[in-house]
């Protein structure tokens, strides 16, 4: 008798091993996601107007004030002599501490645009290798029963030739039908992820495809760096959380250096000089809303950070998925090779060889999608320490530790 279930799973080893499609990359999901402005946007627009009429109003100008005499008025004669102008010069109506406020709520404005922009973008890139995971899952299972359903015909040929028997034929359907409803469940899936993509790109559900060229994307066999020294690429690459504290330091010196206006100041400044009481609370107000930015830098690191361990914990989890695949591939194969040499040998049934064989083949599925699954979370996982846009072996050698790391193949 002629074997027939080891067919329905050849197409899956060259769907696993596919190349980018020709789709939506990851910097254009990106991009897409932050070409809508959020709340956060438009606050720090109104903040930083809002700093820009302060400081205009707190100026000093310069006016030149026409000047008569008091002999002018008792004799009108003298007025030509008594004319002339003087320079008068004026503090700005908005005390100092004001604008050091107006700053300091720019920042935050700043700050709390940065946090959203981060967090969209790691929304975004979960989601978009969400969607690169799901359509190869969709290509391998669709692709294997498309294979399968092509073979009807040929065994129902081969039962009237009396080559199978109807049990053959009937355990056929069956393993057609469970890979129909594989492939159901897995473009599903692909739907549900496409859909969750698409409403941060803005991109139609039904046309949007996440573009990865995994072939490029190299598997670390060397350990992983641990979550601290990854977090700390990710501080060094990211310039969200360096700049704003830079910007937080630097604002925080120019308000301990401001100091209340003297007596001489309140006598003849007016209205926009602070009493010492006024000043100082009002100075003690702003140094509070820097340490509140302090703290958001803060919360901004430990977001990174589960960010990265998450991340990590999902691609050392494949890993060992993969390692247990790799030894099951190992067993499948010399179980196939044994149930050949039974069978050549008269001892088994071809069922029995067929059986082995597709054991063998579903082992290498397996493998191949753990292995892609892998190469995307490893991928995913550079995306969230800033280093995307880093050459290759750059980005392999700042998430890994120092030890050569191979391209992993498959036995």
């Amino acid at each position: 008798m002629k074997r027939i279930a080891p067919a329905i799973l050849i197409t899956v080893a060259t769907a696993w091993a596919g190349g980018p499609s020709g789709g939506l990359t990851i910097d254009e999901a990106i991009r897409a996601t932050m070409s809508t402005p959020s709340t956060e946007d438009l606050n720090v627009v109104v903040a930083e107007s809002r700093v820009r009429f302060l400081e205009a109003m707190g100026r000093r100008r310069v006016e030149m004030t026409p000047q008569m005499g008091l002999l002018a008025i008792a004799n009108p004669f003298a007025a030509l002599t008594n004319l002339g102008a003087g320079l008068l010069v004026k503090q700005g109506v908005v005390p100092p501490i004001m604008i050091l406020d107006a700053r300091a709520d720019s920042l935050a404005a700043q700050i709390a645009q940065k946090r959203r922009v981060f967090q969209r973008e790691m929304a975004v890139t979960s989601r978009f290798y969400d969607l690169a995971e799901a359509q190869r899952h969709s290509e391998a299972a669709c692709a294997t029963f498309h294979e399968a359903s092509g073979q009807r015909k040929k065994v129902e040929r081969e039962l009237s030739a009396a080559s199978v028997t109807q049990a053959e034929l009937i355990r056929h359907d069956l393993a057609v039908l469970d890979r129909e409803s594989e492939c159901v469940d897995a473009e599903q899936r692909r739907q549900l992820a496409a859909t969750r993509l698409a409403a941060w790109v803005g991109i139609p559900e039904d046309t949007i495809t996440a573009e990865v060229d995994t072939q490029s994307l190299q598997a670390a066999d060397a350990p992983l760096r641990e979550v601290g020294q990854l977090v700390r690429v990710a501080m060094i690459h990211r310039a969200e959380p360096s700049r704003s504290r830079d910007a937080i330091g630097s604002l925080r010196k120019q308000v301990e250096a401001a100091r209340a206006a003297s007596g001489l100041q309140l006598a003849v400044g007016g209205a926009h000089h602070l009493s010492a009481a006024a000043f100082n609370a009002g100075k003690s107000h702003v140094l509070a809303k820097l340490d509140k930015l302090d703290r958001e830098m803060e919360e901004l690191a430990m977001e990174i950070r589960e960010q990265v361990a998450q991340m990590k914990m999902r691609f050392e989890s494949q890993r060992s998925q993969l390692t247990i695949a790799k030894k099951r591939l190992t067993l499948s194969r010399q179980q196939a090779q044994a149930a050949a040499v039974r069978y050549r040998a008269g001892l088994e049934n071809v069922s029995f060889r067929d059986a082995a064989e597709t054991a063998e083949l579903q082992s290498r599925a397996f493998y191949l999608r753990l292995e892609q699954d892998s190469r995307l979370s490893l991928a995913a996982l550079m995306s969230v320490c800033g280093i995307r846009s880093e050459p290759p072996a750059r980005r392999y050698a700042l998430v890994t530790e120092p030890a050569t790391v191979i391209t992993a193949s498959l036995p």
